[in-house]
């Protein structure tokens, strides 16, 4: 629907939107005419970009793996922020660079908002569904990388003695696979 808006809004050429897979990616890299490349991932693939991206001296933007952490001091009021942590954690499932990754919690804060964020967690359950139904708040991971990179974090946290107070399983509506809202907690 976008690159349809954008080709009644611009002028022929001024805004592409084209989708695929790695290859689509190198060859749009590579490209002579193409002058500049906006990329929102990984370090490993950002380094990739700006290594080919040199050979035609593309301008290149990078936003690279971000860890955009929240940091809960002992002033604050915990029923009053899990909400608004939780909702900035799993904005569009979590798969947005800027969502929260690391809540950090002074000591005497921990256990309450551990509780918090549980509730939260169950809170959101009741509208984790399929992402093209009108009623759900959190859809599926984008893709089965993604789902495989969130599953090795949830186990790798639990092998590491994180404490899962809600979910950590998927979720399995109509025998779909949807990701469920994990909240690990490292004592």
């Amino acid at each position: 629907m976008l690159a349809e808006m954008a080709a009644k809004a611009f002028p022929p050429g001024v805004m592409n939107i084209m989708t695929g897979g790695d290859e689509l990616g190198q060859m749009m890299v590579e490209h002579p005419k193409i002058a500049q490349i906006s990329f929102t991932g990984s370090a490993a693939t950002g380094k990739k970009i700006m290594a080919t991206g040199a050979a035609t001296l593309k301008k290149v933007t990078l936003e690279l793996g971000g860890n955009d952490p929240a940091v809960v001091l002992p002033d604050v009021e915990v029923k009053d922020v899990a909400p608004a942590i939780f909702a900035r954690a799993m904005a569009n499932t979590g798969q947005v660079c800027v969502a929260i990754k690391r809540v950090f919690v002074h000591e005497s804060k921990y256990e309450e908002m551990a509780a918090a964020m549980a509730v939260e967690a169950a809170k959101a359950r009741a509208v984790m569904n399929d992402g093209l139904l009108p009623d759900t708040q959190f859809g599926p991971i984008n893709n089965r990388m993604q789902l495989a990179r969130v599953e090795g974090l949830v186990e790798d946290a639990k092998a590491s003695g994180a404490r899962v107070i809600a979910g950590g399983n998927r979720f399995n509506p109509n025998g779909k696979q949807v990701r469920t809202a994990a909240c690990l907690l490292q004592p």
